[in-house]
């Protein structure tokens, strides 16, 4: 028994030894949940939309970004993957690294904010046994669920096999902890628990929860363009220390791109919405002219009743130009399941607060307060830097028309007006 022990940890030193000189760097990044399995519900979202706008944004930074690495998707459309399926991609592809992301959910109200990142461990730790029964619970839309029982000669084979990943994982959720906190996640830690997609897993693995979709505030962050690129940069960040001693194929000095962030301008124009411009058309000198009796020497002539064309002026249906085609930017500040006063504490003394309503699938209704108006991007960022300290977790939301538009569209205001 000794002896097999002994040759099973050269193998694991050889194939440590090949991975380390390869010539790619294989990752493989799964979003959790997907088709029938929706995740954690929000208000208006689900869990499995988040997670996969999340890892297609860091995917695309890692192959623009990073010479000599292959990135391998468990999926990149609403589809179902099982949990032992994932691994398998991951196992077949021998893959170095094994990154699943998630969005945290919780029962007890809706205040819970931050990110947090989990390790493989294979002792069932009490403490996180909600969030892992929780991702652990996709096993209910699989057929065959017997396949997850281990017997006890693989449960000490997976031990020793996984002991150097488990302390790799550690390493590297630490350091996923770290970008978070940087880019000003509230932090929930750094945790290890027995996820099944972790332990079927043959190489280091990390599960991170991005936020809290069960909280007003963090499900329209994870929603934003904002959030996604954020949360994508973060788990970048650390991938990039992670890998760059390993493949040498990142230039030490290189940056990563500001996803569309242009830059701040130093005069803001501000309060700016973009359907008012259009009050110019309503010309009203022409109005005037009735009332102008030209020469009055002809007082004799009394056909004054004809001068009613009046009306004939006012045709100003043209004078309803909200589809002009310009956005709007404001910045997003809070939530609340009921109507607010404008004097309300929780603006914290900003005012031109203005406010929209979203309705979720249960006819709940929450009401969106914003602050500021511009139709500059780099105006409603300076907006934004100074309420900061206010509001840490505020962000930018597009208007056109005077409806709220997100996307691809939410992208080419910022491009069409800088």
């Amino acid at each position: 028994m000794l002896r097999r022990i002994h040759a099973l940890c050269w193998c694991m030193a050889l194939s440590l030894f090949i991975s380390l000189n390869a010539n790619a760097f294989i990752v493989v990044l799964d979003a959790g949940h997907g088709g029938k399995d929706p995740g954690a519900l929000g208000t208006y979202s689900k869990e499995k939309n988040i997670n996969l706008n999340v890892v297609l944004k860091l995917g695309k930074l890692i192959e623009q970004n990073c010479k000599g690495v292959t990135v391998i998707y468990t999926r990149k459309t609403d589809k179902f993957i099982e949990l032992d399926e994932r691994a398998n991609i991951a196992n077949n592809a021998k893959a170095d690294l094994f990154i699943s992301v998630h969005t945290n959910a919780t029962a007890s109200g809706n205040t819970a904010r931050g990110s947090e990142t989990y390790s493989l461990s294979l002792e069932r730790a009490t403490a996180n046994l909600e969030v892992v029964k929780r991702e652990n619970s996709v096993i209910q839309y699989e057929t065959n669920r017997q396949r997850y029982a281990t017997s006890v000669e693989n449960s000490i084979m997976n031990e020793i096999i996984q002991g150097n990943n488990m302390r790799t994982g550690a390493l590297f959720a630490k350091s996923i902890q770290d970008e978070y906190i940087k880019n000003g996640r509230p932090n929930k830690g750094v945790h290890q628990a027995g996820f099944l997609v972790l332990r079927k897993t043959a190489m280091p693995s990390v599960l991170t929860e991005l936020g809290f979709i069960t909280t007003p505030s963090e499900e329209a962050y994870l929603n934003s363009e904002q959030g996604i690129n954020e949360l994508a940069i973060s788990i970048f960040n650390a991938f990039r220390r992670y890998v760059s001693p390993i493949t040498r194929g990142i230039e030490e000095n290189s940056v990563v791109p500001e996803m569309e962030v242009p830059p701040v301008v130093e005069t803001p124009v501000v309060n700016e919405p973009a359907p008012e411009p259009v009050k110019p058309q309503a010309k009203p000198a022409e109005q005037p002219k009735p009332q102008q009796p030209q020469p009055q020497p002809k007082p004799a002539e009394k056909p004054q009743p004809a001068p009613k064309p009046q009306p004939a002026a006012k045709p100003q249906p043209a004078a309803k130009p909200q589809g002009s085609g310009q956005y709007e930017f404001r910045v997003q500040i809070c939530t609340s399941s009921r109507r607010l006063h404008p004097n309300s504490e929780q603006f914290k003394g900003l005012k031109d607060i203005t406010t929209y309503t979203t309705t979720d699938a249960n006819g709940r209704q929450t009401f969106v307060y914003t602050h500021g108006s511009a139709t500059s991007y780099a105006a409603i960022k300076t907006i934004q830097t100074k309420i900061r300290e206010k509001f840490a977790d505020c962000f930018i939301v597009v208007f056109k028309d005077g409806e709220r538009v997100s996307g691809e569209e939410a992208n080419t205001a910022k491009k069409k007006q800088p």
